[in-house]
């Protein structure tokens, strides 16, 4: 067990399950945006959440507790929408660049 008691930033991964076969990706990605948008409002990141390609999108946090309620958040507010969408992620913890 390593003695280094620095902690790293954890890096939230996540994307949209069946994107391609949603009814309205256009209105998916505006309500991805808006979902993204509350999220950075109230839960401080290092990195904000963004979209980074299609479906799929990242946000940086200063602990897995943040990176962990993040994903909740998120995940809650896209299956709460008028066109719910479900959502799964992953967690990466480390030195970043």
């Amino acid at each position: 067990m390593s003695t280094d008691s620095r902690q790293f930033p954890v890096t939230l991964i996540g994307d949209i399950v069946e994107s391609r076969s949603h009814p309205d990706r256009a209105r998916l990605q505006s309500n991805l945006r808006e979902a993204h948008a509350l999220l950075n409002a109230v839960i401080p990141a290092v990195q904000p959440a963004y979209v980074t390609v299609g479906d799929e999108f990242q946000a940086v946090y200063a602990g897995v507790a943040d990176a962990a309620r993040a994903s909740m958040l998120l995940r809650l507010r896209l299956l709460g929408r008028d066109q719910p969408a479900d959502t799964r992620y992953g967690l990466g913890v480390g030195e970043f660049t």
